[in-house]
């Protein structure tokens, strides 16, 4: 993953290397995989489960998606192994925050339109390169769904209905990891076949369910840095007692950051997030004071 870093006035925060604009996502550190290592060789299947039944499976493996940071996290062991861009909900059809799971992943799906103002009059799309649903779809709840999509251009954006959309290729790859852990039907051979039979739909049940948690928190501590995200729903009422709370609940002093720190890090967010260092933060709070 891509670093994102930032630090009196942008210029000058940019300048000192305190503040950096950071780029929508970061290079995978030494504990995460990319898409990429993800499906290098055969993942590890069904026997990789935890057998100790007091072994917690949301500890083990789940689904973290952060709206405000339009990022999928694949967490394993309560480590963040994997990332992916996904387009959100709209500001018009924002994404909800929920805890749910994924019990069943539907390869090839038709695109049968909503309920939904924005559906009338659509027709039912079957599978196929124009499906708007891509290869596969991950129902989570509400109609909530994880899927691919026939607009690469949109993922990473505030595009769609509220449903999560992926890059195709990344939501297979994606899918297949979660079906080869948390299914029966882990032969590669299966893998090949959805690729290939392009126009069949296949339901595949889990047999335990992947936990998935929807959250909207437009401020994070990740690696040791305090990183923003754009607002886009309009939720923070006061970016001060935001960042505050973020600071406290990792037992840092929520006074940490200067007024023109975090009035520099605001007017950052209009080019997008951006990520400073706990290290800076104390070394401007400790130059504040002199």
């Amino acid at each position: 993953m891509r670093t994102h870093p930032i630090a009196r006035s942008l210029r000058e925060l940019a300048l000192c290397g305190l503040i950096l604009l950071a780029p929508p996502i970061s290079a995978a550190s030494s504990d995460e995989r990319t898409a990429e290592e993800m499906r290098q060789g055969q993942p590890a299947n069904a026997s990789d489960l935890p057998l100790d039944a007091s072994v917690d499976p949301v500890s083990w493996l789940r689904l973290e998606i952060n709206i405000a940071a339009r990022e999928l996290r694949v967490v394993e062991q309560d480590q963040i192994v994997a990332r992916y861009r996904v387009a959100i909900g709209s500001p018009q059809w924002p994404s909800v925050e929920m805890s749910d799971d994924i019990s069943t992943i539907i390869w090839n799906p038709s695109w049968i339109p909503p309920d939904s103002p924005w559906a009338r009059g659509a027709k039912t799309a079957p599978p196929g390169p124009k499906n708007p649903l891509g290869p596969v779809k991950m129902p989570i709840a509400r109609g909530v769904l994880i899927h691919g999509t026939n607009k690469p251009a949109s993922v990473g954006q505030a595009a769609s209905h509220g449903c999560f959309r992926m890059l195709s290729a990344e939501a297979a790859q994606l899918a297949w990891y979660l079906q080869e852990r948390m299914s029966a039907e882990n032969d590669p051979s299966l893998w090949e076949q959805y690729q290939h039979y392009r126009y069949r739909t296949v339901h595949v049940p889990l047999h335990q369910s992947v936990p998935v948690q929807i959250v909207y928190h437009p401020v994070e501590i990740e690696q040791d840095q305090l990183v923003l995200y754009p607002d886009i729903y309009r939720k923070v009422r006061n970016w001060r007692s935001a960042i505050e709370t973020v600071l406290l609940q990792h037992n840092v002093p929520g006074d940490l950051p200067s007024p023109s720190t975090i009035t520099t890090l605001i007017n950052g967010l209009r080019k997008g997030p951006v990520r400073v260092s706990l290290d800076d933060l104390m070394k401007d709070h400790i130059a504040t004071l002199h």
